[in-house]
């Protein structure tokens, strides 16, 4: 018989679409990723100005000639300290909020895209904070193997799934918002 199936016992099949194609399409470009990067980067410079601001004070004030005006200025220490560090913690905390609510930084909603895990699943604050950043700031801190991991974590978003080696850590993919 033509329209009969030819096992009646055999379990239905059924098409499953591949969800590879589908991640691909809404993955964030490398241009919008390094935007977000700079635009974060640039904040936390903000935040950090100040205190910077005292360290070049504080290593080259005592060579000047006038050291006089160096001590002016480290009078105000607290002040751009405080302030540096304000801004950093608010910052910080507007980060962390975004992140836990839609895996985003400032950066990353300015530029519309977001972390997201391979599977679709939103990410949570702990895993983006542990798995993404700390074990990356960990690792660079070691002599030699941290500029090697840098430049490699860098040059991993030129790959052809677009993502870093901290994205294989946390499990994560940055894809448009």
């Amino acid at each position: 018989m033509a329209g009969q199936p030819d096992n009646l016992f055999a379990p239905p099949k059924s098409v499953v679409a591949d969800r590879g194609e589908e991640i691909e399409s809404i993955k964030a470009g490398r241009g919008e990723r390094l935007g977000a990067k700079i635009i974060d980067g640039f904040l936390f410079y903000i935040a950090l100005a100040p205190a910077s601001g005292w360290l070049s004070v504080r290593l080259y004030g005592g060579l000047n000639p006038s050291a006089a005006r160096a001590w002016e200025w480290m009078a105000a220490v607290p002040y751009w300290l405080s302030g540096g560090l304000v801004v950093g913690l608010a910052i910080g905390l507007i980060d962390a909020v975004l992140v836990q609510r839609n895996g985003q930084t400032i950066g990353k909603k300015l530029c519309k895209i977001r972390i997201t895990r391979t599977d679709g699943s939103p990410v949570t604050l702990a895993r983006v904070f542990f798995l993404r950043y700390l074990i990356s700031a960990v690792i660079r801190f070691v002599p030699f193997v941290g500029g090697l991991y840098g430049l490699t974590d860098v040059l991993f978003i030129f790959g052809e799934s677009r993502r870093c080696v901290h994205d294989y850590i946390a499990d994560t993919i940055v894809v448009r918002a």
